[in-house]
């Protein structure tokens, strides 16, 4: 198997995620540091001489790097959900641009999303969008900035639910499950705990997914499942999409109709409405077992003036599929 390149020098600010064949001494003497490798062992709990396991994320001293840890903040929300930060017994609910300390806890209520950007760089112009599904519950466990090309690193625990990473990224993220851990360079890639398992799908760029000592390349179109106590599954490629019928793009949406051209060997689809193209704001993700919606209601925002909507599907296994296009309808306006 050919991994990447990056996933193999994977160091960066503040934390390094440990990949098949590397060691402690390794990554540290990569970065000139390598007679510190007793002090960073202490710090992960690591006993002596102890070398850490393939998908280890190992938290690095700060000095060893150029690097500044950085807040994120919550960009958006739709619905109901909690903030928990460090330190704190208390759950106070999301409210938009708040800022996220490292080990904050962000949780998702029924029919809800939010969208956290994360390690804003050091000019505040860069980030990686993260949005959550409903039910979905994230603790940010790093969130670094550097000057560099590459200026982002940002790690997450997925502890319940669904998360997907925005396309074109420029920094490195890390989903961390009790099945292992999911590294993405360049985004569009999402993350599912399932009961016993961890599902991951690479919708828009490779991924990487590491569990009890061995990793699997996940190529674009691509997905893989990793069970508890068990070795990430092959790789097996994602269900195909249909094409957009009706509302047709650029139209007013008077009547809530939505069709769309079969894909084969599925089970489903996935309806998905935002108010923006890239679909960090979703307002609505509804499924169907057919190529036809038509809801008695939907409720949309009443600020905006139009919404964008698209479709993915799903099989018999759960993986989804990558996304349609996107068409914009213009909302009616109300007297």
């Amino acid at each position: 198997m050919v991994i990447a390149p990056w996933l193999l020098t994977a160091a960066w600010a503040g934390v390094h995620v440990v990949t098949s064949g590397e060691t402690l001494e390794g990554v540290l003497d990569r970065l000139g540091a390598g007679d510190r490798a007793d002090e960073v062992r202490r710090l992960n709990g690591l006993g002596p001489g102890e070398q850490p396991a393939p998908g280890t994320v190992l938290d690095l001293p700060g000095d060893l790097s150029s690097g500044t840890c950085q807040p994120s903040y919550l960009r958006t929300f739709a619905g109901d959900g909690t903030i928990q930060r460090p330190g704190s017994t208390t759950a106070e609910p999301l409210g938009r641009r708040a800022p996220l300390p490292v080990g904050t806890l962000v949780c998702t209520g029924l029919d809800s999303f939010a969208t956290v950007s994360l390690a804003l760089d050091l000019g505040g112009a860069g980030y990686d969008d993260v949005t959550l599904m409903p039910e979905t519950c994230i603790t940010i466990r790093g969130s670094f900035a550097n000057a560099g090309p590459t200026a982002r690193t940002s790690v997450l625990a997925l502890q319940q639910g669904s998360l997907s990473v925005r396309e074109a990224g420029q920094g490195k993220v890390v989903v961390e499950t009790a099945a292992g851990v999911t590294l993405g360079d360049q985004g569009g890639f999402r993350v599912s705990r399932e009961p016993e398992a961890t599902r991951t799908e690479a919708v828009g760029a490779e991924v990487l997914t590491i569990a009890q000592g061995a990793q699997v390349r996940l190529p674009e179109g691509y997905g893989g499942r990793t069970v508890i106590g068990q070795a990430p599954g092959p790789a097996v490629a994602l269900p195909g999409v249909g094409r957009l019928l009706y509302p047709l793009d650029g139209s007013l949406l008077l009547r809530p109709d939505f069709a769309w051209t079969a894909a084969e060997n599925v089970l489903g689809y996935y309806v998905e409405i935002s108010v923006v193209p890239d679909f960090t704001e979703i307002v609505w993700k509804q499924r169907v077992g057919m190529e036809l919606w038509e809801p008695r209601s939907l409720v949309l925002p009443a600020a905006s003036s139009g919404v964008y909507w698209r479709v993915t599907s799903f099989d018999r296994a759960g993986f989804e599929g990558p996304p349609s296009e996107a068409w914009w309808l213009m909302l009616p306006v109300v007297q």
